[in-house]
C-alpha cells in the first residue's frame, strides 16, 4: 500500500525492523526469569525492566511498520517518546534495587523515577513531538544521568566488568542519540539510514543492559 503524500513520506525499508530480532529472545527471557530463584525484590525489578522493554518494542514496531493518519501517527509518536523515558528508567532499575541499601539511595531512586514518569506522561499529554531532535536527545541523555552513579560505585569496588558494561550502555544509547539528532550518516540510502543506525545502537544498549542485569541476577540468587 502506497502512503498518501499528505500523511507520511516513504521511509527506508529497514525502518522499524532492526529491533525485531530482540522479540526472538524476549519471551525466552521472561520464561527464564520466572523459573529463576532469586531475591524477590530484584526479580520484580527485572520484570519492570522487561515490561518497559516490551512497551518500547511494541510502540516502535507498530509506529514504523504501517502508514498512519496524522492523528494516529501523532499519538503513536507520543507513546514512542513516553516509552523511551520508561526504557531509560527500566534499564538500570534492577541495579538500583540491588544497591538500595540506605535512605539516600531510596531518595535518589524515587526522585529519578518521578522524573521518568513525569517525562513519560508529559510526552503523551504535551506535544513533545514538535521539538527538535537535538533537544529530545539532550533531554533523554539528562534523564539517564542518575545511573552514572553505578559505574563509579562498581569501579570503587573493583567490579571492573560490571563497570565496563554499564559504561557501554551509556555509550551505545548516547551515540545512537547523536546519530538520531544529526540525521546522519545515511549508510545505505533508502534502506539503512541514520534512524536505523540509531535503532541498532539502541539494540546494542539493550544487550549491554541485559548483560548487566543478568550478572546481578546471579548476585541475587537464593
Amino acid at each position: 500500500m502506497k502512503p498518501p503524500e499528505h500523511v507520511q513520506n516513504p521511509v527506508p525499508s529497514l525502518r522499524g525492523k532492526v529491533h525485531i530480532p530482540i522479540f526472538g529472545i524476549y519471551f525466552l527471557l521472561v520464561f527464564m526469569l520466572f523459573k529463576y530463584k532469586c531475591n524477590l525484590s530484584y526479580k520484580l525489578a527485572c520484570y519492570v525492566y522487561l515490561l518497559c522493554t516490551l512497551f518500547i518494542l511494541t510502540t516502535v514496531t507498530v509506529l514504523h511498520n504501517n502508514y498512519w493518519s496524522k492523528r494516529n501517527r501523532s499519538l503513536l509518536r507520543r507513546l514512542d517518546y513516553a516509552a523511551i523515558f520508561l526504557m531509560i528508567g527500566g534499564s538500570g532499575f534492577p541495579c538500583a534495587i540491588h544497591y538500595l541499601f540506605n535512605s539516600k539511595m531510596v531518595i535518589m531512586v524515587l526522585t529519578h523515577w518521578s522524573i521518568i514518569l513525569f517525562g513519560a506522561f508529559g510526552s503523551i499529554l504535551f506535544n513533545f513531538t514538535c521539538t527538535p531532535k537535538w533537544f529530545r536527545s539532550i533531554i533523554y541523555s539528562l534523564a539517564s544521568t542518575p545511573y552514572f552513579f553505578y559505574p563509579y560505585f562498581t569501579a570503587t569496588m573493583k567490579m571492573y566488568k560490571e563497570c565496563a558494561l554499564m559504561l557501554s550502555i551509556a555509550f551505545f544509547y548516547i551515540t545512537g542519540s547523536v546519530f538520531y539528532a544529526l540525521g546522519k550518516p545515511n549508510l545505505i540510502p533508502g534502506v539503512f539510514e541514520s534512524h536505523e543506525l540509531f535503532h541498532l545502537f539502541c539494540c546494542f544498549g539493550f544487550m549491554s543492559s541485559l548483560s548487566v542485569n543478568y550478572i546481578y541476577l546471579e548476585y541475587n540468587k537464593v
